[in-house]
């Protein structure tokens, strides 16, 4: 593959969200803080910690062994050595150094390489760091549950696919986490962010259930994304808030994260939100290649469940009993239920949702008057508008009102070439990935890689031929949800924008089609192809001529 091939493919991701790379790029100046977080999230244990520089995260005194200690003893304990640097540091500023002790050559010389200005006020940043290994392998133990819905629900928004790995951050995947300040599940909503997208009240609270809440936080990360057209910032806005954000871009008149975590200044922009994009980027190069710092990682698996809608309402040990669940089992299928549910017994009301197992007797919920929805690992996701596919994954294409007449699905949709009767070959078109493949083809997205030899943090690309486990019986069902994809991905653009015209362009030297972004508005791979059927995007020269799409946002 030529290096110009390479690059357009490589810049490809920027829009279909395959590469971290592209839509997570690391600032210059954060790099030390991911490699800090790396280093705690699989080197150091829960029973150490680092004692650093809060600034300069390369900058390491000491590792610490501290045991079961935690709260206040925890403090004292790591008060001491903490004392014995800020001694060390006063002393290597004021007293020759043919009177230093070790303590002091060691500060010296952690400085040595560091910026001229890092060592004022170097005494009033030390800060001391748990370990996080143990938390973190058992983060990625949980995920095994929960990875393949997620990224599925990350898919049908048009989402990149690294913010799979964001709850690794907030909660390790666990669904009963809350946080003293009252942060509650897997993506660790506060409850007046919760209240926005989830149903919260004395019975029910959706932030502990991680399909739900995952839907949730999708639709929050898109809206931080739109306002602040930045993945970086979009991600840091989770935890520090959009209009937090808003505020730190104007005031240092930046949209680089690295300048606005060095510049801006708040009491309430302090070192979590400093540091969580980064703490975000080292979790997902860890989880990208887990094998390579865990050995012998367990995944869990995930649990294949049916809805049922209660015909009537029902005490909790009632439904427990006619169902043959405990009520821990029925709690840990149906997390969003509050524990006291099930502590004094209360009532669940008629219409409520419950999630039981999908291998439950058919003819016992039968016979108690329950019908059951279809199997499935993500919920369908009633729209906001009425134009809108309820869910991408459904067989049944409907009229989507939103896109061109003349607009249509991408070439080589259909082509498919069987191997024999269990595999096929189709082309990749754009937008396209792993997971998507086994969401429609019902398989796991192990089978996909393992089938084309590809790691779990390969990139595949448009055009690219890739092998799929297909007989023939599955051909429609296949060739259905491909082309509910690309036209709910179609109409969803088409939501937001519409093309005022179409420019005939001639690419210039070094120039390619990403430069044709206007106003923040980048035009998506899929809308280059449709515009430009005869040519080949990745294999573009200077001299070519490209149609552009002017868009405009809808109401404008």
């Amino acid at each position: 593959m030529s290096i110009k091939k390479k690059c357009i493919l490589l810049l490809i991701t920027l829009v279909v969200s395959v590469s971290g790379n592209i839509n997570f790029p690391i600032p210059e100046s954060l790099t030390d803080n991911v490699a800090f977080w790396k280093k705690i999230y699989t080197e150091v244990s829960l029973e150490k910690g680092l004692l650093h520089d809060r600034d300069y995260p390369r900058i390491i005194y000491d590792t610490i062994t501290v045991g079961q200690l935690y709260g206040k003893e925890l403090d004292a304990f790591v008060d001491k050595p903490r004392k014995r640097y800020i001694n060390a540091i006063h002393n290597v500023k004021n007293k020759p150094p043919q009177t230093w002790d070790t303590s002091e050559i060691k500060v010296a010389e952690l400085f040595k390489d560091a910026p001229k200005e890092a060592f004022e006020g170097a005494e009033e940043r030390i800060r001391f760091q748990l370990g996080q290994r143990e938390r973190f392998l058992n983060g990625i133990r949980r995920s095994g549950a929960f990875i393949d819905t997620i990224r599925a629900i990350l898919q049908q928004r048009g989402l990149p696919l690294e913010l799979a790995w964001l709850p690794h951050v907030e909660s390790s995947f666990n669904v009963s986490a809350i946080s003293k300040s009252g942060a509650s599940g897997i993506w660790q909503f506060m409850p007046a962010t919760g209240k926005r997208f989830l149903k919260i009240d004395n019975l029910i609270d959706e932030r502990n259930d991680p399909v739900l809440s995952t839907i949730a936080a999708a639709k929050l990360l898109e809206l931080n994304f739109q306002k602040l057209k930045s993945w970086p910032l979009a991600v840091t806005a989770y935890n520090y808030g959009l209009s937090g954000m808003l505020r730190a871009v104007e005031a240092t008149g930046s949209k680089d994260l690295g300048v606005i975590v060095a510049k801006h200044q708040s009491p309430i922009f302090r070192f979590a939100s400093k540091n969580f994009y980064s703490c975000f980027l080292a979790a997902v190069q860890i989880a990208s290649e887990a094998e390579k710092y865990f050995t012998e990682i367990q995944y869990d698996k995930p649990v294949e469940i049916i809805d049922i809608k209660l015909v009537s309402s029902l005490r909790a040990d009632s439904l427990c009993s006619m169902l043959g669940y405990t009520s821990g089992e029925l709690g840990s299928l149906n997390p969003f239920f509050r524990s006291e549910i099930f502590k004094k017994n209360r009532t669940i009301p008629a219409g409520t949702i419950i999630r039981v197992r999908k291998d439950l007797d058919g003819k016992k919920l039968a016979g108690m008057g329950y019908t059951c929805s279809e199997p499935s690992k993500i919920p369908n996701e009633l729209s906001e508008t009425d134009t809108m596919i309820s869910n991408v994954f459904k067989d049944a294409v409907k009229r989507i009102h939103s896109i061109p007449d003349n607009f249509h699905l991408p070439k080589n949709w259909l082509n498919i070439e069987f191997i024999d009767t269990a595999f096929a070959v189709i082309t990749v078109l754009s937008s396209e990935n792993i997971v998507g493949y086994a969401q429609w083809l019902g398989v796991s997205s192990t089978e996909i890689l393992t089938l084309n030899k590809l790691k779990s943090n390969s990139s595949i690309y448009s055009g690219e031929k890739l092998v799929i486990p297909l007989n023939t019986g599955k051909i429609r069902q296949f060739l259905n949800a491909r082309k509910n994809f690309h036209l709910s991905m179609q109409n969803r653009f088409f939501e937001k924008y519409r093309i005022k015209e179409i420019q005939t362009r001639v690419l210039k030297h070094g120039e390619l089609i990403w430069n044709f972004c206007q106003d923040q508005i980048c035009v998506p791979v899929w809308l280059f192809e449709n515009l430009n059927q005869k040519l080949d995007l990745n294999n573009l020269s200077e001299g070519d001529s490209i149609n552009v799409p002017i868009l405009i946002k809808v109401g404008n």
